[in-house]
């Protein structure tokens, strides 16, 4: 995983997975020092390899897993919650000089769970927490109607009864509306969803709590929150990944776009100690990390497929690990750079 004279780094946080504005994967992850440390491709699709490790300036002493998604403006947007248990965001900015990370400001709250942010169809952040009392509040970027200058909202209650963090896709679905998903106290997998109203004045709402159940192992349920991605390439269906206690990370394929309908939960092997990572490519490629009991960061891929579109008994088949690579280190860095777009 490192090159000569490249320092040696143990992570205490699952990975997280975004796509810069040219394609190339980045990965965030919170080290045992307590700082936030990334690794980017060095080109789109990887074929010049990644760079090293890289510290967040200023992220020493942040707590859990960030979460960090791109901005309309095709910017890095990254959050953490702070030793204090508040909301702490930072954004990427650029000027003549290159790519520079803005600085850490807090967005207050009292967080009992790491966040989880995305941007909705008008271009505005929605962040995603478990508070105290183990409920799901949310926190929204809102623009002044007089000035359009952007502000944050206050905290909304969206009720639940969670275990672990939520998790948001990190684009939205085919209704161009938000879906949340989490580990409740039963140890399975429950989701929450915008929907548009059917009588005036049209607005949307969040749906009731809906359950999708447990991996089935003899352990008991799920060991971690989940982590959601919906297709490119098959009109918004979700796929979703969540550790058991076994340590095995478990796949569940929504059969169409909006269906109640699901694929069972499939294992695809592994030994993770925190919460997996996935995230699709623009081809429809399924990419899918976990931070493993060695401390290093696994990974695998599955090629793209739209198994909805071949029949019911594709969408069980998209899940059996015959479609998967196995789990490998990720890849090497290159020799160390000079420079760092960081």
């Amino acid at each position: 995983l490192y090159e000569a004279g490249e320092e040696s780094i143990t992570f205490r946080s699952g990975p997280v997975l975004v796509r810069a504005a040219d394609g190339r994967l980045e990965v965030f992850a919170n080290a045992e020092d307590t700082a936030i440390y990334h690794k980017y491709q060095l080109t789109p699709n990887g074929g010049a390899g990644w760079s090293p490790w890289l510290q967040i300036a200023g992220s020493a002493g942040m707590e859990g897993t960030p979460s960090a998604i791109l901005s309309s403006e095709g910017s890095m947007q990254l959050f953490s919650r702070s030793a204090s248990k508040s909301l702490m965001y930072n954004a990427q900015l650029r000027n003549a000089s290159g790519v520079y990370w803005a600085g850490w400001q807090s967005l207050s709250g009292e967080l009992s769970s790491s966040p989880s942010a995305i941007i909705d169809s008008e271009s505005m952040l929605h962040v995603f927490v478990r508070g105290v009392q183990s409920q799901l509040y949310e926190k929204t970027e809102v623009a002044d109607p007089a000035t359009g200058a952007l502000a944050w909202s206050r905290w909304q209650c969206l009720g639940g009864s969670l275990a672990s963090h939520p998790n948001v896709p990190a684009t939205l679905n085919g209704a161009n509306l938000l879906e949340v998903y989490a580990r409740h106290d039963d140890g399975a997998i429950w989701f929450k969803k915008q929907h548009a109203t059917d009588s005036t004045p049209y607005e949307v709402a969040w749906s009731d709590w809906h359950s999708l159940g447990g991996p089935g192992e003899a352990g008991g349920g799920f060991s971690s929150g989940p982590s959601s991605a919906h297709s490119p390439t098959c009109e918004g269906v979700v796929e979703l990944f969540a550790r058991a206690s076994s340590g095995a990370i478990y796949h569940k394929r929504q059969s169409t776009h909006g269906a109640s309908q699901w694929s069972l939960w499939t294992s695809l092997g592994g030994k993770a100690a925190a919460t997996p990572a996935s995230l699709y490519t623009p081809g429809g490629a399924l990419h899918v990390f976990y931070l493993g009991s060695d401390g290093q960061v696994q990974h695998t891929v599955r090629e793209a497929a739209c198994a909805a579109k071949r029949g019911a008994n594709a969408t069980a088949n998209a899940t059996s690990s015959s479609r998967w690579r196995g789990w490998r280190p990720l890849p090497p860095s290159s020799p160390p750079l000079k420079t760092y777009e960081c």
